[in-house]
């Protein structure tokens, strides 16, 4: 599995100088490994990283614990709303959308959570202010991260559900499986981006590797998934999260003219999988083969399991 590039690089120009330098000064094993940056006003600045780590920026320099008596590095008030500005390019009409689904895309693919008071204007929320809290969340591209998996499956690739917790690497492995079916089986394949995370579409530039993919990018995943069907003749639609049942009305449509979806879902089981409603309406579509039950955050993309649907509820109901 191979990393492309130091990504925090990405990210520190949007800090103030006292906390991108900590940052870039950290050891480079805790800059690998750092999952969000999270920062909250008038709050010491906290790196949530792999392996269950926490760290806070010290003056000096980082630390697990939490005292009372250390000099912690604090994010303040004005910091967060110059980050927020820095984010939007200083043009917070032009992210709207985004801002509207409480999160900002930063160059090179990563997500800013913002937490604040909302501005609404008929009913729909336009605008964050005073913004109380920031989640850096970064995104990490592991070229041939789903080598693992082609293997495993071998011929044997269609329509699969891919299962895991939140930062079990899901939309990394999805990811990787839109490129390498894209590029090494040439197959036509349009991913639907909704949230920006699997492209890094950023002012019109796909910066994610995505091959040859067809991208739809902030995009409601269910109109985007009637146009690909009707416009774009895909072999696959990959596409991540699916949370509603109308995304998985437009799945039926497109699984009845034959496409294969990869499609990623919150879950920590298989048993959960079989049980929760809105799981069980995309299991009745009997479209797809297998299920890939991913590991914990501490070890991302890693398969804990690969099951036969059609076996398993089998064998579960005798």
């Amino acid at each position: 599995m191979v990393k492309n590039r130091d990504v925090i690089k990405d990210v520190t120009p949007l800090l103030p100088d006292r906390i991108s330098y900590r940052i870039n000064n950290l050891p480079q094993l805790i800059k690998d490994s750092i999952q969000e940056i999270r920062l909250r006003s008038n709050k010491p600045v906290i790196l949530e990283c792999s392996q269950n780590k926490t760290y806070y920026l010290t003056d000096k320099s980082h630390t697990e614990e939490f005292f009372t008596n250390i000099n912690y590095i604090l994010s303040y008030k004005n910091d967060l709303t110059e980050i927020f500005s820095k984010a939007c390019i200083y043009s917070v009409y032009n992210r709207q959308n985004e801002i509207s689904k409480g999160f900002v895309t930063i160059a090179g693919g990563h997500r800013m959570g913002i937490t604040g008071t909302a501005v609404y204007n008929n009913g729909e929320l336009i605008n964050v202010k005073d913004i109380t809290s920031l989640n850096i969340r970064i995104s990490r591209e592991f070229i041939n991260c789903s080598k693992d998996l082609f293997s495993k499956l071998k011929e044997d690739f269609s329509s699969l559900l891919i299962c895991g917790k939140p930062s079990s690497g899901k939309t990394t492995l999805i990811r990787d499986i839109a490129r390498k079916l894209s590029v090494d089986y040439s197959k036509k394949v349009c991913v639907i981006d909704s949230r920006n995370e699997i492209s890094a579409t950023y002012r019109g530039e796909i910066t994610n590797d995505l091959g040859t993919c067809d991208v739809f990018s902030q995009y409601q995943k269910t109109e985007a998934i009637v146009q690909a069907v009707r416009n774009m003749s895909p072999d696959f639609i990959v596409c991540d999260e699916i949370v509603i049942a109308q995304e998985i009305n437009a799945i039926s449509q497109g699984v009845n003219t034959g496409v294969n979806f990869i499609v990623t879902v919150h879950c920590s089981s298989v048993e959960e999988l079989m049980n929760k409603p809105l799981f069980k309406n995309l299991l009745s579509l009997n479209a797809f083969e297998n299920a890939v039950i991913l590991k914990d955050r501490d070890a991302p993309c890693q398969i804990d399991r690969i099951i036969n649907i059609k076996d398993f509820t089998v064998n579960n109901a005798n």
